[in-house]
């Protein structure tokens, strides 16, 4: 028994060493990482670092997701895992010597070995003198961000992935099978590389050319890059949906069994929210006096009892107390009256309501509102908001009509409703690229005559050539007139041609200025895009971007590789919700270019340091046949909007075509206590001039889309001579022509 207690006294203070020692080399590494970034950034003051996204641990002979792995030094599990063991050099010997640490030795590949281990046996593995790194075979041909840079969080690379597809990949222990949508570029267009490529995938959505659209789990990400026939795999690019000029950022929407939706939005921040009252309807499980007792102290007043319900007064930040009384079933806002109906003043502005005076209110006309979302729209049916007969079409593949509670399309839908009270309405959604090709060629069958779609794209060539301004392209001359928001960001945009007089490969934005500082308060999302002129598929002019936080300790990376390869796009991307208020610091770095290029940055929320406003159209608002709005307040400051995206088009075309109201009444909006009932934006403006095209086409059916443009465009009140400029087009849409 002595011989036991001091066995055990000894493995206790052996344990405690091994912990001291592994601390101090972390703590070591950690300062040495530290002292490197303040030296690479010229500063000598550690002491004010925020705590980074994610804590990042670096050793030069592991990867961060074998460290990662590491258990703690005391009751971590034996979990098993594979790794690659790099040894200094081929020797039968070494891996004789490595056979006792191992699980099993998997295979051998001249200096490599790839072994089943336990985890707690990593870092007695990385301290054998004859290994000299170790790794995760999970990743075999990433290469992670030097071992001198610390990031936000790792960022890999991979010749065949976009960044986007790499951060998907499960880890090598308990990686969930999660779906996921891709694109997968084939070396070729060939049915036989698609019949094997659907042993790899849940499903094959769609396939265009050499592009097929699927569905897949992470875990097989891998090998579907793997295959000989695949170059190049990434994930769909999305639109930007334009949202209300007033507001600066989006709401989060969250779920509860026991709360409607418009109690969860009225739920205060856990921290500094104010006490704000509110009237509620608490339903309970059955009728109880004593329950009623019960409700009281969580109440200010309790104003009437209906039977099982009860009708009260309370301070918001009590709402999830109440819901989780075990009496209590459900909480909701009381049902209101429906107030008058609402209408857009810019049915007045653009004299639209001359054309109802004459019965002129897009009878026989049918108008499709493509958007990301119709969330309430049965509502707005049921208020008269929305005619009550109207075709629904999702192409989302969750098959979800509202967009995951997006209002945005419902409005615009109710802005065209009130211009063109008898048009019969279409309302589509999609979410990615594919989705609306896919959309587009269906309301192309359905025979619509006027397509509104206010959102567009963050990237691209913005000269007409993109894709999706194509598809536009392709919709005109199938006789459809389409409607454009031009976009809400002037004021959200910078370009320029690279400029590096000091030759460090890093891009002046201004003068010596090789930042562009964008301040984010912390919780806010910051999201920047970046694209610059170069082949879309096959790009080869290499640059990157990072973005510091303010603390400039700290950054996080985007660089897809652009070398070529069939998939290679000339773009980057960051987002991230912001840790701490303060200005963030982007960068552009040319990593492997034979030329200067042009680049265009856009954010989706925030206003960079330098302001671009020429050329600032969103894509899709490029397109060569579309007929792009900009957005006019005509109800109170008769100016064009600040934020109402301007023209030319990377080609030199004028946009926007014209500018059209906004800031109107809008019913749809009213639901939401964060927002007034004003619907605002480019995104409002462009539904008006789509109702516009409507009563045109409503009292002569036989006007071409071009027609109806220069009918529009000529028509159009001036604003800003001479015409077309680059601000407000022709100038503000005016119907009185069409009244005689």
């Amino acid at each position: 028994m002595k011989s036991e207690s001091v066995w055990k006294v000894l493995t206790i203070l052996v344990v405690l060493l091994v912990v001291a020692i592994v601390a101090g080399a972390v703590n070591m590494l950690s300062n040495s990482a530290d002292d490197e970034v303040d030296k690479a950034l010229g500063s000598d003051d550690t002491s004010s670092a925020n705590t980074p996204f994610i804590p990042v641990y670096k050793y030069s002979k592991m990867s961060p997701e074998v460290i990662m792995s590491i258990p703690p030094p005391i009751g971590g599990p034996l979990t098993p895992m594979i790794v690659k063991i790099y040894l200094i050099d081929e020797d039968p010997a070494y891996v004789a010597e490595l056979k006792p640490y191992v699980i099993e030795i998997l295979n051998v590949k001249g200096d490599i070995v790839r072994a089943e281990i336990y985890t707690n046996r990593i870092t007695d593995i990385a301290g054998l003198e004859f290994v000299s790194y170790v790794d995760v075979p999970l990743y075999p041909y990433l290469d992670p961000v030097s071992a001198n840079e610390d990031s936000f969080t790792p960022v890999y690379k991979h010749p065949k992935m976009s960044p986007e597809v790499i951060r998907n990949i499960p880890p090598p222990i308990g990686g969930l099978q999660t779906p996921m949508i891709v694109k997968i570029y084939l070396i070729e267009e060939d049915p036989a590389y698609v019949e094997e490529l659907k042993h790899c995938v849940i499903e094959i959505l769609n396939v265009k050319g050499d592009v097929v659209r699927a569905k897949i789990y992470t875990n097989r990400i891998l090998d579907i890059s793997g295959l000989e026939f695949v170059s190049y795999v990434d994930t769909p690019l999305y639109p930007h949906i334009e949202v209300n000029a007033t507001e600066d950022s989006f709401t989060p929407v969250y779920k509860h069994p026991k709360m409607s939706p418009e109690m969860i939005r009225n739920i205060p921040p856990p921290i500094g929210g104010p006490l704000t009252p509110m009237i509620v309807k608490i339903y309970m499980i059955e009728e109880d006096p004593a329950n009623i007792e019960e409700l009281a102290p969580y109440v200010i007043e309790i104003l009437n009892v209906d039977g099982d319900v009860a009708r009260a007064k309370i301070y918001t930040n009590r709402i999830t107390d109440i819901a989780g009384l075990d009496f209590v079933s459900y909480v909701d806002t009381p049902l209101h009256p429906y107030l008058d109906e609402i209408v857009s003043e810019g049915v007045e502005c653009m004299h639209a309501d001359e054309l109802h005076e004459i019965n002129v209110t897009g009878k026989d006309v049918k108008v499709a509102v493509l958007d990301l979302g119709f969330e309430g729209y049965e509502e707005l049916q049921e208020s008269g908001e929305l005619p009550k007969n109207m075709t629904t079409r999702c192409f989302r593949t969750d098959g979800g009509i509202t967009g995951g509670g997006e209002i945005h399309g419902s409005a615009c839908a109710e802005v065209i409703h009130d211009v063109a009270p008898d048009a019969e309405l279409f309302l589509v959604n999609y979410f990615d690229v594919f989705e609306f090709d896919d959309a587009v060629d269906w309301l192309i069958e359905q025979n619509v005559d006027v397509i509104s779609h206010s959102a567009g794209m963050l990237v691209g060539l913005f000269d007409g050539t993109d894709s999706w301004d194509k598809k536009i392209d392709e919709a005109v001359e199938n006789g459809v007139v389409w409607v454009n928001s031009a976009g809400n960001h002037a004021e959200k945009h910078w370009e320029g041609w690279f400029y590096d007089p000091e030759g460090n490969g890093y891009h002046n934005f201004n003068g010596d200025d090789e930042n562009l500082s964008f301040f984010v308060e912390k919780g806010y999302y910051l999201q920047i895009c970046l694209s610059w002129d170069d082949a879309w598929r096959n790009a080869t002019q290499d640059y990157d971007m990072e973005v510091f936080d303010p603390t400039l300790q700290y950054r996080m990376v985007s660089d897809r590789y652009q070398i070529g390869n069939r998939g290679d796009i000339p773009i980057e991307m960051i987002g991230f919700y912001a840790p701490s208020t303060g200005h963030y610091l982007l960068k552009v770095h040319r990593t492997n270019a034979t030329r200067d290029v042009h680049f265009e940055i856009y954010t989706a929320y925030n206003s960079p340091e330098y302001i671009i406003q020429n050329s600032s159209l969103c894509g899709c608002g490029t397109a060569n046949k579309s007929l792009t709005v900009g957005a006019f307040n005509c109800t109170s400051s008769w100016e064009v909007k600040s934020y109402s995206s301007r023209g030319p088009t990377n080609d030199g075309r004028a946009k926007p075509d014209v500018v059209a109201p906004t800031d109107v009444s809008n019913y749809a909006y009213l639901s939401l206590p964060e927002r007034s009932r004003l619907f605002g934006g480019t995104s409002a403006a462009a539904p008006h001039v789509a109702g516009a095209a409507a009563l045109l086409l409503s009292k002569n059916s036989s006007i071409t889309p071009d027609g109806i443009k220069k009918l529009l465009n000529g028509n159009a009140m001036p604003i800003s001579p001479p015409t077309p400029s680059n601000v407000t087009g022709y100038g503000l849409i005016n119907l009185t022509f069409a009244t005689v």
